[in-house]
């Protein structure tokens, strides 16, 4: 009976310890992800993004890079949903635009899944603050 006991505890231990480092897999993607658009490294962001989507910003980054200018960053908060396998992250951006060199800020929310063994950021929203040029947004009605 003992033996049940300690290979079904070494079970459950091998089960935290995955969903532990998927998490921390994602902390670690998110602040890539966030730093790469500080630095305006589009390629590796688009990695991170299935096809469509690094598509679109990539037309969007064409239209605005050369009047962008991407000040600083913080990754705020990661939640994740029940199971591991999605999660919600918070990122706070500051730039401005060389034509209007006024600071701006604006609040990121963005949803990322395991897919496969790595992690996707498959949609982006602004949340809060100025609109982002590099964020698609609803068209108004």
């Amino acid at each position: 009976m003992n033996i049940r006991l300690i290979v079904l505890g070494l079970a459950l231990a091998g089960c935290f310890s995955a969903t532990q480092r998927r998490e921390d897999d994602l902390v670690r993607d998110a602040r890539v992800f966030a730093d790469d658009l500080r630095w305006a490294r589009w390629d590796q962001m688009g990695s991170s993004m299935p096809a469509e989507d690094k598509r679109l910003l990539m037309e969007r980054v064409e239209l605005v890079s050369r009047d962008l200018v991407m000040c600083d960053y913080e990754v705020t908060s990661v939640h994740f949903d029940t199971g591991s396998s999605t999660a919600t992250v918070t990122v706070s951006i500051d730039w401005y635009a060389k034509s209007d060199p006024s600071l701006r800020n604006a609040t990121l929310e963005q949803r990322w899944e395991s897919r496969g063994g790595r992690w996707i950021m498959i949609k982006q929203r602004r949340s809060h603050g100025d609109r982002f040029p590099l964020v698609t947004e609803p068209v108004a009605k």
